[in-house]
């Protein structure tokens, strides 16, 4: 396994297939997040865009070429814009899955609370905006790995502070107790929970 710098691994491979395997990585580990439920064809402009533009970008590749994980840094929100077809999978998936209800008032409320912002104006702080590892490779330290990586690149790019959402209260306990970063807030509703975790580079 090794963790690359993904323009250096599109050196050797398409961008088309690499986007395909990232949406496929995303659904296929965060299926009941907000974004999935939008659809392939929205995920797939998110991370054409994210290819392009993010700060900061790295990928897991396994023995064989193939990703198997990714991380994206970013200083704005770089979300595409949100066109009817990704609103019809919405509704759809909504009365499919009634349980994505509970993530989208959560979501509401986050996006409105003063205490989530991240200070994207400032020029020192990147926020670590998408990251999965694989099923087959996750609990055995590749996650680490990734941030690891993530955070040393920050650091030389000139950022001093790492900013990230966590919607798993396990992953934040993770951070929180064995990597000592700070918790800045959290917020649980009906079950369903959102924290904003921040470290230094």
């Amino acid at each position: 396994m090794k963790i690359l710098k993904l323009q250096t691994y599109l050196t050797n491979f398409d961008i088309d297939s690499l986007v395909e395997r990232l949406v496929y990585l995303h659904c296929s580990r965060l299926s009941q997040g907000l974004l999935a439920s939008l659809g392939s064809r929205y995920l797939s402009e998110l991370y054409y865009h994210l290819i392009q533009n993010s700060n900061i970008a790295l990928v897991l590749v396994s023995p064989d070429d193939v990703v198997e994980g990714f991380v994206f840094g970013t200083t704005s929100d770089m979300r595409p814009s949100f066109h009817p077809f990704s609103f019809f999978n919405l509704i759809f998936n909504l009365v499919k899955k009634p349980n994505l209800v509970l993530n989208l008032i959560l979501s509401i409320l986050v996006n409105r609370n003063e205490k989530f912002h991240i200070p994207h104006d400032s020029s020192s702080v990147v926020e670590l905006s998408y990251f999965v590892v694989s099923k087959r490779y996750s609990s055995k330290g590749w996650g680490s790995s990734l941030i690891d990586k993530f955070t040393s690149i920050s650091k030389l790019s000139g950022f001093s502070h790492i900013y990230t959402r966590s919607h798993n209260k396990s992953l934040t306990d993770y951070y929180l107790f064995k990597r000592k970063f700070f918790l800045v807030t959290e917020l649980s509703f009906f079950g369903k929970y959102n924290a904003l975790i921040n470290w230094e580079c």
